[in-house]
């Protein structure tokens, strides 16, 4: 039976230990570039490579994530880092550029790659098309339930978060940090936006709302459902937390570990009270099990907090300016941290009091205590504990994992020793000296024993072990000492040093004719922004107006960000962002939208490939890298790409699968409020207002503010032009500019 693979983060060389000591099947890592955990300590070259070695001589593989969005001017040094952890023994290589996966794949085609949950890994089209281009796995989206992931048939390895942060907006489409605080997530450089206050606005009025933290999703735990999730028949369940602290990788780790061993040997997989608490304690916003089990609204958001949380630990009784007086439900040791739940204050504990104000090292439940006032609270609150001393201390503690091994030792007179060791994968074979006759003592089995087994300074138990000895033998200890030595150096170097089956090729890309234009392309939502001109495309969601007027040829049917099921266009004009959905219609009038992450050559070139008519360019990318990116093209490949930049309107910054107005306007997840043609909007600290879309329950946010790069247009082939008049008031300027195009 193929056993689920546990697979673990590691955000430094520390953690790595921690996570394979604690039972990780596989851990997942980041280079110094490239990764989208720019703030993570992460490793250095020497560290990955000493990393690679030092999981293989576990057993543990290691996958190193790649998993940004490439420029042109990085792709030689992101194909230099791949070669690098390639030929250094990497089991797979994480990504989300989809220009980037077509050339390592051509450059390499023996090198495993896992389609990044950036990659917005989310229906079956998806994952066909990652499977037809040679990707071993796909990370899928964080929004799929586990019935959706069931009847997902593609046979292609799929790997689902079970713990830790999520994000609100599905990955790799999102755009917030990076338009607002140009700190771009899909360069690994999230500035975390999800996780600030707004208010809900509906029209002109502020709606009142159980918090602020309208964005910010609880921590995924799905601890409770593990059964289900293994026999839903995915591969690989992965923790989220390469930025968390080495003692929750450590302590998540060890606990999936034990109920992962129990359900294969079919025990019942209980969890205790203490265990979720420690959960807790280790790191939380509040649990959820997320959209793998439908949980939405309350059971997915906490919009009182969006920092950690801990567990109530007791409650303030009485406060004066020098003492705070606690009633404990929990324990309490002395260095621990605790946080005033409603005054927002936190502190270590350096000393604990008892009633008799004598000096105690911890408290127990229903205990009182006294601590010294040294952060100045003033009123009664509840008290959380957000670090555990003795837990952290617990978990460093741990026991260090051993590989069990079969020995076999064999010696008869006359016979050089013999010595083999095996693994299980690896069987080797050491000789010695030639056994002699014992003339005075001889060497019992007990004597060969006592030196066989010292093996507490290695990885390494012995599971079985087997003697085959003549009587009446003497062989000098040391001997099997060096032959031990030599056996465990022998097999350390067949764990850690993994056979490469390196293979590197030019890579191809046979681009057909492309036919180019220049014009303009406008996004509208309302009919009376439509008119019929030849040099003037329109893109809509809104299907009545599409069928309206798509006899007239100058009409895209824009599709969702997110599709569902495996929908066939014939001889439509579609607008689309999705490449599964790319893959399945390739023959047909097929454009890909500004949202469909291009930022280099590779990613366009591939798209046509693919059969895209045009392609539209970030929205990250100001106008300048999109002149550069088109110059690129035609330089690198000697033809005029066709392709769509954006240069006016308020850019699409989020996709959400959760509904902000729903939650909080109404009870039941199943409703229309969305139909009462009312606006609504998220409010910043800043008083700067997001619009919230509706479309098919999905919610999109747009910027707050238009975008506006029309002085820079150039009127060449093969430059076509991408106006957005979602959510724009004013519209007479633009509707000008529109008309003398």
């Amino acid at each position: 039976m193929k056993r689920i693979e546990l697979l673990s983060p590691a955000g430094n060389f520390d953690m790595l230990k921690v996570a394979i000591n604690c039972g990780a099947d596989a851990v997942y890592l980041a280079g110094e570039k490239f990764g989208a955990r720019k703030f993570a300590q992460n490793f250095n070259d020497e560290e990955i490579v000493e990393a690679i070695k030092y999981a293989h001589l576990y057993g543990v593989k290691v996958y190193v994530t790649a998993n940004t969005l490439v420029k042109d001017d990085e792709v030689n040094d992101f194909m230099h880092f791949i070669e690098f952890i390639y030929i250094n023994g990497v089991d797979a290589v994480l990504m989300q550029d989809l220009g980037m996966m077509a050339l390592v794949r051509r450059t390499f085609p023996n090198l495993e790659i896992h389609a990044s949950t950036q990659f917005h890994n989310h229906n079956n089209s998806d994952l066909e098309f990652l499977k037809n281009m040679g990707i071993k796995r796909a990370v899928l989206a964080r929004e799929l339930s586990l019935e959706e992931i069931k009847n997902m048939n593609v046979d292609i390895e799929k790997e689902v978060f079970v713990h830790g942060a999520l994000c609100i907006c599905y990955s790799g489409e999102c755009l917030m940090s990076s338009i607002v605080m140009k700190r771009s997530g899909n360069e690994g450089a999230c500035a975390g936006m999800c996780r600030l206050p707004y208010k809900l606005v509906q029209d002109d009025s502020i709606i009142d709302t159980k918090g602020e933290y309208l964005l910010s999703p609880k921590e995924l735990c799905s601890i409770n459902r593990l059964k289900e999730i293994i026999e839903a028949g995915v591969d690989s369940i992965k923790i989220e937390g390469r930025m968390k602290s080495i003692e929750y990788v450590g302590y998540v780790t060890k606990l999936y570990r034990r109920l992962i061993n129990d359900y294969y040997s079919n025990k019942k997989l209980i969890i205790n009270k203490n265990e979720i608490d420690n959960l807790k304690v280790l790191y939380n916003r509040g649990f959820t099990e997320g959209y793998l089990f439908n949980k939405f609204n309350d059971d997915f958001i906490n919009q009182t907090t969006s920092n950690h949380i801990g567990i109530e630990v007791g409650k303030v009784l009485e406060v004066n300016s020098k003492k705070i007086k606690i009633e404990l439900s929990s324990y309490l040791n002395q260095g621990d941290a605790i946080k005033f739940k409603e005054e927002n204050k936190g502190m270590y504990v350096n000393f604990i009091y008892n009633k008799n104000e004598n000096f105690i090292s911890s408290g127990k439940p229903k205990e009182i205590i006294y601590l010294d006032n040294k952060i100045n609270l003033k009123n009664k609150c509840i008290v959380l504990k957000t670090i555990d001393t003795k837990l952290i201390n617990e978990i460093h503690n741990y026991d260090k994992k051993r590989i069990p091994i079969d020995i076999r030792i064999i010696c008869k007179l006359s016979k050089p020793i013999e010595i083999i060791l095996s693994d299980g994968k690896n069987t080797i074979t050491e000789k010695g000296l030639i056994v002699q006759e014992a003339k005075n003592n001889p060497t019992t089995i007990n004597d060969i024993k006592s030196k066989i087994n010292k093996l507490r300074d290695t990885i390494y138990e012995i599971e079985n072990e087997t003697y085959e000895i003549d009587k009446n033998i003497f062989i000098p200890l040391k001997e099997i000492n060096n032959i031990r030595r030599k056996l465990i150096e022998q097999l350390n170097n067949l764990r850690s040093n993994k056979k490469i089956n390196y293979v590197k090729k030019e890579p191809v890309f046979n681009i057909k004719k492309i036919n180019t234009s220049n014009k303009l392309n406008v996004l509208i939502d309302k009919e009376e922004d439509y008119s019929f001109k030849q040099s003037v495309n329109y893109y809509t969601e809104d299907i009545n107006i599409y069928e309206k007027y798509k006899t007239n040829k100058n009409i895209y049917f824009r599709l969702p960000r997110v599709v569902k099921g495996n929908i066939s266009y014939k001889n439509d004009n579609i607008i689309l962002s999705d490449i599964g959905t790319l893959y399945k219609n390739s023959n047909n009038n097929m454009i890909i939208d500004i949202y469909g992450n291009v930022t280099n050559i590779y990613t366009l070139a591939y798209l046509y490939e693919l059969g895209a008519k045009k392609v539209g360019i970030s929205p990250e990318f100001s106008t300048k890298e999109s002149y550069k990116l088109y110059n690129n093209f035609r330089n690198k490949f000697g033809i005029t790409p066709n392709i769509d930049i954006f240069i006016y309107g308020k850019i699409e910054l989020m996709i959400l699968k959760h509904c902000i107005i729903n939650s909080n306007l109404n009870d039941s997840y199943k409703c229309s409020i969305c139909m009462n043609n009312k606006k609504y909007y998220l409010k910043d600290r800043n008083d700067k207002l997001y619009r919230i879309k509706t479309n098919k329950c999905l919610n999109t946010i747009l910027n707050y503010k238009i975008s506006d790069n029309i002085d820079e247009i150039k009127k060449i082939e093969g430059l076509n032009y991408y106006i957005s008049l979602m959510d724009i008031e004013d519209k007479n300027i633009i509707k000008k500019f529109i008309k003398e195009w």
